[in-house]
């Protein structure tokens, strides 16, 4: 997983930072490549010297040594403000890309990254043969932060001091997000059925879906290295997951504690059933409610989720190839051949990942997603079989990630997604990490 030594390298070829599972120089230099072109322009505007009295201020060697820190105040910032982390997030990507062009930094290719670029190829095809091309064009954007994966892989820093500092700002943003979670609860938002506490995200099941993934990574790195600080992360998230009644969420959360349970020890499996069974004896009655409404066929979200589900296989079977086009779900619910009931209330998704991929964007998109998410989990299930903590964590969110993704579109969430992309990326920072030792 080291560089490629200098005498290893072909003529011509430039050598990268750190690489990932054998990927070979960071920048090929053929003549006519298209890396070579960009390289040649970034090092118009990005030299790796400026003149004085600039110099040094602007100079590569300085955008490097910021880029781990705008990396590691990425997931922090996304419990706090979606704009500071989209600022810190691209900001990060456009540092790094400008060093991948110019040969400074590598651009890790794992295998499941494959699928996300087939992902992103056919949901350009999707948008050209959509109802309203311009608007599926433009909604193309979020595409952009598939570049996350290889990102996060090329840039977390390896060093334990800053591992600490991860931790410390990761705790204390979800600690903050969710005092103010309380404060809400307090005034009087709380706990009904029609408001539910948002912390400082935009959406109930953003911060749902953000509090989900940070009390199963805490709670599982807290078992495992006994350290308190892991508490911190896991109690305040886990109490701020219940204030959101996101019924989505908890099924994702109960999903996940009992695969962490079959990992660590089978036996255990059934102490924690034994426990969800406790804490929903002894739940408030809007929170029982809540989790009762599964079982209500009458309940009104019920109904409207069996209406999404046939609104959906009628547009995979309209259009089974392409699908209605990304961002088209919203316009295409009530066109006549779509309508299940007269009358029926319009939804901007499908609110779920298996419907609404190949809904809007074809079956071939589907297949794309699903295949990456297959290679992570067995990628993710190698790494803990060499007994790693941060992998066994990374099992459990993916797993909780999917389960709650069958009654939620969170793959369309930003902040949910790029949570997901670095903590699902960090047990690969720790084997590049102890295989250069």
């Amino acid at each position: 997983c080291a560089p490629t030594p200098p005498q290893a390298r072909g003529p011509g070829e430039k050598g990268g930072g750190r690489f990932w599972g054998g990927l070979g120089p960071a920048v090929p230099a053929g003549r006519g490549s298209v890396l070579r072109v960009i390289s040649v322009v970034t090092g118009r505007f990005f030299p790796k010297r400026f003149s004085t009295p600039w110099r040094g201020l602007f100079s590569v060697e300085r955008f490097k040594r910021i880029l781990p820190w705008l990396v590691l105040l990425t997931p922090a910032a996304l419990f706090l403000s979606t704009s500071l982390s989209q600022v810190l997030l691209y900001g990060g990507m456009v540092v790094w890309l400008v060093g991948v062009c110019r040969g400074e930094l590598s651009f890790p290719k794992p295998k499941w990254t494959l699928f996300l670029l087939l992902y992103a190829l056919w949901s350009i095809l999707s948008a050209l043969f959509s109802y309203q091309p311009l608007t599926s064009l433009y909604d193309l954007k979020e595409l952009f932060l598939l570049l996350g994966v290889p990102f996060f892989l090329a840039s977390i820093p390896e060093d334990e001091r800053r591992e600490r500092w991860t931790l410390r700002l990761l705790s204390g943003a979800v600690l903050f997000s969710s005092l103010y979670s309380l404060f809400q609860f307090l005034k009087g938002i709380g706990l009904s059925s029609s408001v539910r506490v948002v912390g400082f995200e935009s959406h109930y099941m953003t911060q749902a879906g953000l509090m989900m993934m940070a009390s199963l990574w805490g709670w599982v790195l807290f078992f495992r290295e006994k350290r308190r600080l892991f508490l911190l992360l896991a109690i305040p998230s886990t109490v701020s997951l219940l204030l959101t009644l996101t019924r989505s969420a908890w099924l994702g959360f109960a999903a996940a504690l009992v695969l962490w349970a079959l990992l660590r020890r089978p036996k255990v499996a059934l102490g924690v059933v034994a426990v969800l069974v406790v804490l929903f004896l002894f739940s408030p009655g809007p929170l029982k409610a809540r989790l009762l409404s599964f079982t209500n066929w009458k309940d009104v979200t019920f109904q409207d989720r069996i209406v999404m589900v046939k609104k959906g296989v009628k547009m995979i079977q309209d259009k089974p190839l392409f699908g209605v086009g990304p961002n088209m779900v919203r316009y295409a619910y009530n066109v006549p051949r779509y309508v299940v009931h007269p009358g029926e209330k319009r939804n901007l998704h499908l609110h779920n990942n298996l419907l609404q991929i190949p809904a809007e964007r074809g079956i071939p998109a589907l297949l794309f997603w699903g295949g990456y998410v297959i290679l992570l989990f067995m990628a993710t299930w190698k790494v803990f079989r060499r007994g790693s903590p941060l992998a066994e964590a990374s099992l459990v969110v993916i797993v909780a990630f999917l389960g709650a993704g069958l009654f939620e579109y969170n793959f369309g969430d930003y902040e949910v997604k790029t949570l997901f992309f670095f903590l699902t990326s960090l047990p690969f920072i720790e084997v590049n990490h102890e295989s250069k030792r």
